[in-house]
């Protein structure tokens, strides 16, 4: 008799990554996570989201606006310059947990406040 298993891929990673988890305690499947938000007028388009992800994962946040900006995120300190028009993307492994907002840089001294939030919750 013939048996057919019918698992995806995350699942068979799932598998492996409990019994090297149960073997290499503290050793976890990293997951690909991504976001795409549009800015328009300052801020973005249909509210501010809070991202979530975790630690390990590898996030990359794309963006596009409709004015020239620079953004900030927070905590992991990384700068993005967007051009008007033009996908930008952070790109980065999650490694710290914790609430970060991610904020438009004005050269010209405002505060505009965080755009959104991202969250990395500990694995």
């Amino acid at each position: 008799m013939r048996i057919q298993s019918f698992l995806t891929v995350r699942a068979v990673a799932s598998i492996i990554s409990c019994i090297l988890g149960a073997a290499l305690p503290g050793l976890a499947m990293a997951d690909e996570v991504a976001f795409h938000l549009a800015v328009e007028g300052g801020g973005i388009a249909g509210g501010a989201p809070t991202l979530r992800a975790t630690e390990g994962d590898s996030v990359t946040i794309e963006l596009v606006s409709d004015n020239d900006m620079e953004l900030h995120l927070h905590g992991y300190d990384i700068v993005l310059r967007l051009v008007a028009g033009a996908p930008g993307a952070f790109a980065f492994d999650a490694t710290i947990a914790g609430r970060f907002p991610v904020e438009p840089h004005d050269h010209g001294g405002g505060d505009h406040g965080a755009l959104f939030y991202l969250e990395v919750y500990p694995q």
